[in-house]
């Protein structure tokens, strides 16, 4: 199965709110999270259908990424994996973490992967951008 993850989008919506949404297509299909609405959809491409996968109403989402099919969110310090079939678990818990320069992360602003697989982010708090090796 091919994934393509290189779809990002963020957005004010009617009602003022902001939001950023990722995507991962497969060869039949899109997945698509918003952090706004934190909604995972899955578009059929042929023929065409859309469906909810899972919506999250008792969280919300600094950020979010997609990576080798899979998408990785933030919230807080936290970093969790969501499967395109809903399935959320937690991938970094930033409490684990020990940081160089001795100042913790409180919000993960933005969220990426490096050529190697370790996670890179930006801490806004203490404007650093970090990589957590993996």
């Amino acid at each position: 199965m091919k994934f393509w993850t290189n779809f990002y989008a963020s957005y004010w919506d009617e009602d003022n709110k902001y939001g950023k949404g990722d995507a991962v297509l497969t060869d039949s299909d899109f997945y698509v999270f918003d952090t706004g609405n934190k909604t995972l959809s899955k578009i059929h491409l042929f023929p065409r259908k859309v469906e909810s996968v899972i919506k999250f109403d008792n969280m919300s989402f600094d950020s979010l990424t997609a990576y080798e099919g899979k998408f990785y969110l933030s919230s807080g310090t936290t970093i969790y994996e969501l499967t395109t079939d809903g399935k959320l678990n937690i991938f970094i818990n930033g409490n684990d973490l020990t940081y160089n320069d001795g100042n913790p992360i409180k919000k993960i602003s933005q969220l990426s992967f490096d050529s190697n697989g370790n996670v890179i982010i930006y801490d806004d708090d203490n404007k650093a951008i970090r990589r957590i090796n993996l």
